[in-house]
């Protein structure tokens, strides 16, 4: 399962989630300031500067551009 810590009104985010909702792959996100803090989301990846920050089981991903050369993607918007 995927894993997505963001925050709300973040493009990269939005579509990061878009991009696992589109390829059926199950996720749950964490939003800073939503259900998680930025402790907490610090205390998960740190050294973060941005988000999102996504992850494949226990695999650390990256962000919304390391998530489509996972997938094996283009970006398309």
């Amino acid at each position: 399962m995927f894993m997505i810590i963001s925050k709300p009104d973040c493009w990269y985010c939005k579509g990061a989630a878009a991009t696992l909702e589109r390829t059926g792959k199950e996720f749950i996100e964490y939003k800073i300031g939503v259900n998680i803090t930025r402790e907490e989301a610090l205390e998960m990846v740190p050294g973060a500067r941005s988000v999102p920050q996504i992850f494949d089981g226990k695999h650390h991903i990256g962000g919304y551009n390391e998530l489509i050369k996972y997938l094996g993607e283009s970006d398309v918007n």
